[in-house]
């Protein structure tokens, strides 16, 4: 998606946020599509008991509130708060859909990316109807590293969104407890290096060890280039 980003008109608006900015909660009606230019946006939802559950991230080249963006609601049904200082590019709706239908190839790389982002909530859905804590964590982990790794060594993919045990636990649905004795185990096996909020994974071990749990990653997509 960074290619969209870089492909809007050179007039689109754009805004500096501060961590910790609340760009937009859930049940608001948002008057513009958002465009991460550069930073990351923390996806979540408020459950009736006031607990956060987080939903994901929205990193660089990324848009929101997609199913608003889209016509699907006239609401946006997330939170979206800005984990660290980012760039945000602002379009009129309209303005946008205008934007699809004269340019083509944007509105096919429209369509790719909604369909790996329902990929994506596949996966996270799969990884939460697993009966025991490592596979529902490793299979979280593949998902963001698919969805938010970047390969700097060979195997090795850095998580770019800083992530919290408390925050891996709400993508889990797992305790933070749980979440923390399951990453030490993953460490010790070396499928995993994770100091202060950054995550690395080792992809082909991973990989062994879900392949072990009775998944395979033939049902899963590539990594590729985002």
């Amino acid at each position: 998606m960074e290619r969209i980003v870089a492909s809007l008109p050179v007039a689109t608006a754009r805004r500096i946020v501060r961590k910790g900015t609340l760009l937009l909660c859930q049940g608001d009606e948002p008057n513009q599509v958002h465009f991460i230019v550069s930073g990351s946006v923390k996806v979540s939802r408020i459950g009736y008991g006031g607990e956060e559950q987080v939903v994901g991230f929205k990193t660089a080249g990324d848009l929101f509130p997609e199913p608003w963006a889209f016509g699907r609601t006239a609401i946006t049904i997330y939170n979206y708060k800005a984990v660290e200082a980012s760039e945000i590019a602002l379009m009129d709706k309209d303005a946008f859909a205008q934007y699809l239908t004269q340019n083509p190839s944007v509105k096919d790389a429209c369509f790719d990316y909604m369909l790996k982002n329902f990929m994506g909530a596949m996966l996270q859905v799969t990884a939460l109807g697993q009966s025991y804590a490592t596979d529902k964590l490793t299979l979280v982990l593949y998902y963001l590293m698919l969805r938010y790794g970047k390969e700097k060594e060979p195997d090795e993919y850095w998580v770019t969104v800083k992530l919290s045990h408390g925050t891996i636990a709400s993508l889990t649905g797992l305790s933070r407890e749980t979440v923390t004795t399951e990453l030490g185990r993953l460490r010790r096996k070396g499928i995993i290096e994770y100091e202060s909020g950054k995550l690395m994974i080792r992809r082909s071990v991973l990989l062994d060890k879900i392949n072990d749990s009775g998944f395979t990653d033939s049902w899963l997509w590539p990594t590729e280039e985002k």
